[in-house]
């Protein structure tokens, strides 16, 4: 037998569509492999177990679903499931990331020496929290108002760290040249560019972005319009179709761009101008999107809420209020007409980026972590 710590990652979905599993991807791919061995149990094969399994990640899968109650007849078969995993393959930790998930692990690893890690990646209280710090043997953070969910107990904090999320900030760098970017993927070099990544929904404040978008449409002040990409999935079908009419009802159709997921999110990232994540109280934990914005040198605009603003500090960015389109309006003119402000805001946050997301140093304090837990 080797001395590697076996480390178990769950992820409750099969793509990496979402910041969660890019996130766990690349914690994976920077793991120091002369201490800890990965695995990943995933509902299915699919986009992830590809990914993981190419960079020497031996993936299982389990069909993992929420705790409805008609989705309970799964619960049973999957804790014996997991148990099974961590039996077999001795299982130091385990490291989920979902709630639901969360409570099947932590059943599954009861009677056995493994211990459960919880990576928290939402703000939001669930009415589980109670029960899911108990099972626990640590909980990682991925941002200060995480820990917030959470008993204010002595046991319970003990167990918590805030750790933020990490990007590979050499390959979420600066270019020089932004314009040539920009004809390289097809999109008008002769406009101020925005851009918003994610799943196109409400509470990522697309309907925000839209209105905002339609308040620069009327102002006589700016001298162009500038141009607005959207490049993620539409999510609901209801949301999309407002979106759709904002953008019609305000003749917005030859200033925005639905150019959908993208895999080389990078290079959106610094072909644009500046990035806008305008997301709602309780709709993030810390948007991944926004530090690797700013990581390529791209202005970061957010919203004044609950770990958006850990993500980017008003030296580092533009926070704005919630749910507030004159506000959104009102900062990304703020930019365009001053690029003094954009060279500072571009120099911060990539200094910021460098010094509390790098994923090195993101890796580094998970495995630290890993071993207080192990109390090595």
């Amino acid at each position: 037998m080797d001395n590697l710590i076996n480390i178990a990652f769950v992820s409750h979905f099969p793509h990496l569509k979402m910041g969660g599993q890019r996130s766990m991807t690349h914690l994976i791919e920077n793991l120091d492999r002369t201490r800890f061995r990965p695995f990943a149990i995933c509902p299915e094969p699919g986009e992830l177990s590809e990914k993981l399994e190419s960079i020497g990640c031996k993936c299982f899968f389990v069909p993992f679903h929420s705790l409805k109650p008609k989705f309970l007849s799964y619960a049973i078969p999957n804790i014996f499931k997991v148990r099974d995993i961590i039996k077999s393959y001795n299982i130091d930790i385990i490291h989920p990331d979902f709630t639901a998930d969360t409570f099947i692990c932590g059943l599954a690893k009861k009677g056995t020496s493994c211990k459960m890690v919880w990576h928290v990646r939402w703000n939001e209280h669930f009415p589980k929290d109670r029960i899911h710090e108990r099972l626990a043997d640590g909980i990682i953070g991925v941002s200060d108002a995480a820990g917030t969910r959470f008993s204010d107990t002595p046991a319970i904090k003990n167990k918590y760290i805030t750790i933020y999320n990490g990007v590979d900030c050499e390959k979420f760098c600066p270019i020089d040249d932004k314009k040539a970017k920009r004809r390289e993927l097809g999109i008008d070099d002769s406009r101020f560019m925005l851009i918003f990544v994610g799943v196109l929904k409400e509470g990522k404040g697309v309907l925000d972005i839209a209105n905002a978008l339609a308040i620069l449409k009327k102002d006589k002040d700016l001298p162009e319009m500038p141009l607005c990409v959207f490049a993620g999935s539409k999510g609901k079908q209801e949301t999309y179709d407002e979106l759709l009419k904002i953008f019609k009802d305000n003749d917005l159709e030859g200033d925005i761009d639905l150019v959908g997921q993208q895999t080389n999110i990078h290079e959106w990232m610094q072909a644009a101008d500046a990035l806008m994540i305008p997301s709602h109280e309780g709709h993030e934990g810390m948007p991944r999107v926004l530090y690797e914005s700013i990581s390529c040198g791209t202005v970061g605009i957010g919203s004044n809420t609950s770990g958006v603003n850990e993500a980017v500090t008003p030296d580092s960015g533009i926070l704005v209020e919630e749910m507030t389109p004159t506000d959104i309006a009102a900062a990304v003119k703020k930019i365009m007409l001053d690029p003094d402000l954009v060279k500072d805001l571009q120099i911060n946050g990539r200094k910021r980026a460098l010094e509390f997301f790098d994923i090195k140093k993101h890796a580094k304090s998970v495995q630290d972590f890993y071993a207080k837990i192990l109390n090595l």
